[in-house]
């Protein structure tokens, strides 16, 4: 699949910011600082909405050409089997079972999505549920009714590419400033949303806001996103992570639990702000590292190949 540079960032700076949730997220046996649960408290409604963004965004570059069961098998395959070979775990992997649910019906309603007038009212029906999902009593089904609205306008974004990527491209000194001015000006908005709806007692009215944060939050990434790829070190190292979001996702929990066993239990650190850049460093270290030892490998031994993609597919 053609690869989007500032996508593949944009995926980057989720996963990044999904791994530092889970530093917060996770019992702790020791005391978490206030200043990190402040900043997880704005992280965690955008991190998740991002990624479903961009693989919506990206679902327009695939290939309907193969039958659609061959698709979801393809689905099932990086997604669903890692999620059930983990299930034993402690962690909660409930990324993969969205981003699959979020495909499935986004492939089952494909067909009708040729009329203009449909699209936008499928995008008014999405709305409408993720803002009255919290009414309904099973988690699972509650989490992808609301999600799927993010992975939605991924896909209806993408017909604006061009004209998102000619307007920045081309970009004067003072239009630069003028963005990051609306840039730190979302970033306000959406910190004193956070701090608003602490008083919000209506679900729904709850569930609007995480929506106006959610948006806001991936219209600044990805508009961080198209002007970093003029900075080639860090557009190189976002699209690179961004490029195994999926296998860093799923390996980095247990990097961070081996970060906490040994810092907290054998050295007896309890230091919060020694310790959370610690497991921060080596949640993505080391799930980068170990990608790069999986590739070496495939190289070397095409049975452990077959296998490593069977398991994570295309992302490794």
């Amino acid at each position: 699949m053609q690869r989007i540079n500032w996508i593949d960032s944009a995926k980057g700076i989720g996963i990044l910011g999904i791994i530092y949730t889970h530093l917060i997220s996770w019992d702790k046996p020791y005391p978490v600082e206030y200043e990190w649960i402040e900043v997880y408290s704005l992280l965690s409604v955008i991190c998740i909405p991002l990624l479903l963004f961009t693989a919506g965004f990206l679902v327009n570059l695939e290939s309907f050409n193969l039958k659609i069961s061959r698709k979801i098998f393809e689905k099932f395959q990086f997604l669903i089997i890692p999620f059930l070979l983990l299930f034993w775990t402690k962690f909660d992997f409930e990324l993969l079972y969205l981003l699959f649910f979020c495909y499935i019906l986004f492939y089952a309603i494909k067909g009708i999505l040729k009329f203009k007038f449909i699209k936008y009212f499928v995008l008014l029906i999405t709305i409408l549920a993720a803002i009255f999902s919290p009414y309904i009593q099973i988690k699972l089904i509650e989490d992808f009714v609301f999600f799927f609205m993010y992975f939605y306008l991924g896909y209806l974004t993408f017909g604006i590419k061009s004209r998102i990527e000619n307007k920045i491209k081309f970009l004067s000194f003072r239009n630069y400033i003028i963005i990051i001015c609306i840039i730190i000006g979302l970033i306000i908005a959406i910190v004193l949303l956070v701090k608003f709806k602490q008083d919000i007692p209506h679900f729904s009215m709850l569930r609007g806001f995480s929506l106006v944060e959610a948006i806001v939050g991936i219209l600044i990434i990805v508009i961080f996103s198209i002007l970093v790829q003029k900075i080639k070190f860090i557009q190189w190292t976002l699209s690179w992570i961004g490029n195994l979001s999926i296998f860093i996702y799923i390996v980095h929990p247990f990097l961070i639990k081996l970060g906490e066993n040994v810092l907290y239990y054998w050295l007896n650190i309890s230091d919060f702000n020694i310790i959370a850049p610690i497991e921060y460093f080596l949640g993505i270290c080391g799930s980068v590292i170990i990608a790069i030892i999986f590739r070496k490998l495939q190289k070397c031994f095409p049975k452990f190949r077959n296998l490593v993609r069977f398991i994570f597919a295309k992302e490794v």
